[in-house]
């Protein structure tokens, strides 16, 4: 019986110490996402005749392909986005990013 009762408290010790863990988690969660979203207020355009004139547009780099070889969406979205931004004269050229980090592999020039 008393074995019984020192793993009982045990085991509401550790229940207790997961329930504060996880809504430690779930703050920790919002707060961040809020840090983002206020951070990101009046920097984030829906169309790209809102996009305030620039002399360079930066394209993040990422991958042609993903695993499996079928087209990355993210790869075609971004270079579509950056040529409509270039079309349409929102930014007067591109600094496209990318990892270099292997001489067979060269991101912007895929």
């Amino acid at each position: 019986m008393l074995m019984f009762r020192r793993l009982h408290r045990i085991g509401r010790k550790i229940g207790i110490l997961l329930v504060a863990l996880i809504c430690a988690t779930v703050v920790a969660s919002i707060a961040t996402e809020r840090v983002v979203v206020n951070s990101a207020k009046g920097r984030l355009f829906d169309s790209a005749l809102a996009l305030p004139k620039r002399d360079v547009g930066l394209v993040l780099g990422t991958s042609p392909k993903v695993v499996g070889g079928s087209p990355n969406i993210l790869y075609e979205m971004r270079l579509d986005a950056a040529a409509e931004l270039f079309d349409q004269g929102r930014i007067k050229c591109l600094l496209v990013s990318g990892d270099n980090g292997d001489s067979r592999y060269n991101e912007p020039y895929q």
